[in-house]
């Protein structure tokens, strides 16, 4: 069986940050004695360091002499409230800590990109004098390298000392430092609505050897190039969707550390910067043997267990419901920022970024977002947050509060949606959503609990479509649930089925069957839509308070065209 892991050994490093705010640009604070409103400008106060087979993460953590009026305003958040971690550093910030190997505390003042490039080499000395393994070159493993890149761009625009730019493979002059390799950036592009499981596991499995290529390529250079979790937990989650392991909604959710650590490790995420860097890089290493055992047909007990947790119902519909509340949670806190950091795209902005290794330069293309602050135009990006959610607990509650809005006046709404006790309903939201998710475990399934299931949906579809004689590449090419479970290149050559797999109905009727019935559903759901779309009440789609905005059937055949309202 193959060993994928072994080819990132020794070369990888994972990387975390914690701050005191999402976005480096945005002041925070409240009304409180003493204090400005949105006075405090926020800074990263943890960093960590991990390296896989290392028992001990490498931390620093930074003072501030904004540190109490930081901790006064935080102690009001409920994330820093409940922080055992950020209250540990309040802690040692008046009390002193006793320094080791592993850990140190030093001044914010002194450059956060001075500690960083000495935190990283720390982290690489200690590795080589506890296993003798020499690291120079390799990748820099990230959990949404989105986050991570506007602190590192906001830091070297600020800072003389650098942070990674200087060991970085590729570079560039804009205020992005982390990059993925070009060619994964490229693929990742090529996933589109409408491809088979079987074609996005094709796509991950490039990009997964694309990344091996690149870290080989660095090897001995000392340079480093950016690597993103979530694009190896996506390879082991289409892979697994490939195969008929997993529900299909996964590739959409289930990629967070927080469910990845409890699913995969058993652990809580902590939010500490050295013990997340530490989870990041075991979860990596995790997901890659998990994708080899799903490649060989080797799935351990524990596996088939956390498959068993994942495909339950129950779990599905929690993660999918806490996602819309933290998304509109999101929006909702955005909104309280004086409406800054809502963005909208305007399009794709190219930029040259410089392969120090072949001294060439690559162009690659990014969706260019700019701040909005028009009433109307904020609705709209709501309006698309609305529909990525679908029918769940949280839309409802702001559906609500659209429903309510003053034709051609969006600040009434807007007002609700930033409404305190709105936010504490999708507060709510989130955390009993989260309570059932981490009720249970994969330990409190049974291997009987994954494979009547999956085995059922992926052997009794075959089954019973060669049993009736359909045909079988028209009936699995032209069924979206067949085309995830079953493999393609297989020829059954006879005619017209009916398959009933995994509790439910999968017709495979013969082609012109298959496609008429297909389209007669896509007809009645895009008649529903559009009826909703012409409703004068829907003020969101009418056309004299939003002129140019799609509406009635324009916008119906535009949903139906991206299918942007499905899960």
């Amino acid at each position: 069986m193959a060993n994928t892991f072994s080819s990132f050994e020794n070369r990888v490093i994972s990387f975390d940050i914690e701050t005191t705010g999402l976005d480096p640009s945005n002041l925070f604070g409240e009304k409180a004695p003493g204090l400005n409103q949105k006075g405090i400008k926020p800074r990263i106060w943890a960093l960590g360091f991990h390296i896989p087979g290392q028992d001990t993460p490498q931390e620093t953590q930074l003072f501030s002499a904004n540190a109490e009026r930081e901790q006064q305003v935080l102690t009001s958040n409920k994330f820093y409230k409940e922080s055992g971690v950020w209250n540990d550093y309040v802690t040692r910030t008046k009390q002193g800590y006793t320094p080791s190997d592993s850990f140190r505390m030093v001044r914010e003042s002194d450059g956060v990109g001075k500690a960083i490039a000495e935190t990283f080499n720390a982290a690489k000395t200690r590795y080589t004098a506890e296993t003798g393994n020499f690291i120079d070159g390799g990748m820099v493993l990230i959990q949404n390298t989105n986050f991570e890149n506007r602190w590192i761009g906001h830091i070297e625009s600020e800072e003389a000392n650098t942070t990674f730019s200087a060991i970085q493979r590729y570079k560039s002059n804009s205020n992005r430092q982390l990059y993925v390799p070009p060619e994964v950036s490229r693929l990742r592009s090529t996933i589109v609505e409408g491809m088979s499981a079987k074609e996005i596991d094709g796509v991950y499995d490039k990009i997964v050897m694309n990344y091996q290529a690149e870290v080989a390529n660095v090897q001995g250079t000392g340079r480093y190039i950016t690597g993103e979790l979530m694009d190896f937990t996506s390879a082991m989650y289409s892979k697994a969707i490939a195969e008929g392991h997993l529900d299909p909604s996964y590739s959409k959710i289930g990629k967070n550390v927080e469910l990845l650590s409890h699913v995969l490790l058993g652990e809580k995420e902590i939010h500490g910067a050295g013990s997340d860097a530490k989870q990041q890089s075991r979860i990596f290493e995790e997901v890659l043997g998990m994708r080899d055992r799903i490649q060989a047909g080797e799935l351990t007990e524990k596996d088939k267990r956390v498959f068993a947790y994942l495909n339950n119902p129950a779990n599905i519909k929690a993660q999918k419901e806490s996602a819309a509340a933290r998304n509109l949670i999101g929006f909702s806190n955005n909104l309280q920022n004086n409406i800054v950091n809502v963005r909208k795209e305007v399009g794709i902005v190219e930029v040259d970024i410089h392969d120090t290794v072949s001294n060439q330069n690559i162009p690659i293309s990014f969706k260019r977002r700019v701040a909005i602050t028009d009433p109307e135009e904020i609705m709209l990006r709501y309006e698309e947050v609305l529909d990525r959610n679908g029918d769940t607990e949280a839309n409802r509650i702001l559906e609500k509060l659209r429903a309510e809005e003053i034709a051609g006046n969006s600040e009434p709404a807007i007002e609700r949606i930033k409404n305190p006790d709105v936010l504490s309903q999708l507060e709510d939201i989130n955390q009993q959503n989260k309570d059932t998710l981490f009720s249970t475990n994969p330990n409190d399934f049974s291997t009987n609990d994954y494979g009547p299931r999956v085995e059922r949906k992926r052997s009794g579809a075959k089954k019973v479509l060669s049993a009736l004689g359909a045909e079988y590449e028209s009936a699995r090419n032209n069924d979206e649930i067949l085309r995830a479970i079953l493999p393609e290149n297989k020829k059954i050559a006879l005619g017209g089925a009916v398959a009933i797999a995994g509790g439910g109905m999968l017709w495979a009727l013969s082609t012109g069957d298959s496609k008429e019935r297909a389209e007669k559903f896509r007809r009645e759901r895009y008649a529903q839509k559009a009826e909703l779309y012409n409703d004068s009440t829907f003020n969101m789609l009418n056309p004299s308070t939003r002129p140019g905005i799609q509406y009635g059937w324009a916008k119906a055949q535009s949903d139906e065209s991206i299918r942007h309202y499905e899960y």
